[in-house]
């Protein structure tokens, strides 16, 4: 007997402005969609905010229709399957997961945006500015693993299934 499932995706969507502060030169807004009904709408799992303000980014969770159904949909991504039974669990292993803290400060001496840390000090000259992470590193470098690693996400028997 096989358990229920729903698919588990990780989504694209196009940005309104690119952030000029980060390597890649296209980034786009990324989070996981768990489909839960026949008609394409299910849950959509994310980091939304920004890494300016003094909380930093929020971890979210709420309905949604069709991610296609959306103007800024860029593309969708296969992980694989969960089970039905699990998806309190996934839900817990992703809200467990920090998000984006606070990373960077408008210096008005030198008028520009820089790194600081979480708690706003700015960096001193000899330390180490860690690399900025946002919505995608949250969802690819984080949330993905994490869920993988408790084996959460089984691999379905498809061409459109990618990493693990």
């Amino acid at each position: 007997m096989t358990l229920p499932t729903y698919k588990i995706y990780k989504i694209q969507w196009h940005l309104a402005m690119q952030d000029p502060l980060m390597p890649q030169a296209i980034r786009y807004h990324t989070n996981i969609f768990i489909e839960t009904s026949q008609d394409g709408s299910g849950t959509i799992y994310e980091v939304n905010g920004d890494i300016v303000s003094a909380s930093g980014m929020s971890y979210l969770k709420f309905p949604s229709p069709p991610p296609e159904s959306f103007e800024s949909f860029y593309q969708r991504n296969l992980l694989g399957e969960i089970a039905v039974s699990d998806l309190e669990e996934v839900t817990g292993v992703l809200k467990s997961i920090p998000p984006p803290p606070r990373q960077r400060w408008f210096n008005p001496k030198s008028m520009k945006m820089e790194a600081c840390k979480v708690d706003g000090a700015p960096y001193r000259y000899e330390e180490e500015v860690p690399k900025f992470w946002k919505c995608t590193e949250w969802t690819n470098e984080k949330a993905i693993p994490a869920l993988w690693a408790k084996g959460l996400i089984r691999i379905v028997d498809s061409k459109e299934v990618v990493g693990n």
